[in-house]
């Protein structure tokens, strides 16, 4: 008897370099590690991801990702255009200095002024570096410089 394939096996359809078909946030999220910072140590890297926006399915629309490796740090939008198809629609413009092995983020609204916004955060031991964003419900606009402080 002939069995299907494996529960966790997941099939990824791509067209190179940014539109990939997956079926779950995280796995969106890790198709879409950014190059700069694949070239260090696989155990060294880690992602944090925050769904900003849901289909009238539950399917998630926009996708804010965080990615670190330790020494540098980039956010990506990633936006649906087709069921379980998305692209990148935001970068920060280049890697954001910081030395962390967490990343996390928080939201909706930070600062209580009525727009959404998402804060990512990254962290490592007793230092934390944020950057915060306003989120348009198109694109996310950075609302102050990166803040570094001591836990």
């Amino acid at each position: 008897m002939r069995r299907g394939p494996h529960p966790a096996t997941a099939l990824f359809l791509c067209a190179l370099p940014t539109v990939c078909l997956a079926q779950a946030p995280q796995a969106v999220v890790n198709r879409f590690a950014p190059q700069q910072l694949t070239t260090s140590r696989p155990d060294g890297r880690r992602s944090c991801f925050m769904v900003l926006r849901l289909t009238s399915i539950d399917e998630p629309d926009a996708i804010a990702a965080g990615y670190t490796d330790g020494t540098a740090v980039v956010l990506r939008l990633l936006t649906r255009v087709a069921p379980d198809t998305y692209v990148v629609s935001y970068e920060t413009t280049a890697s954001l200095p910081a030395s962390g092995t967490g990343c996390n983020f928080t939201g909706p609204d930070l600062d209580r002024d009525g727009q959404p916004d998402v804060q990512l955060e990254v962290s490592s031991g007793t230092v934390s570096s944020t950057w915060a964003f306003r989120w348009t419900g198109d694109t996310l606009v950075p609302r102050s410089a990166p803040a570094t402080a001591g836990r």
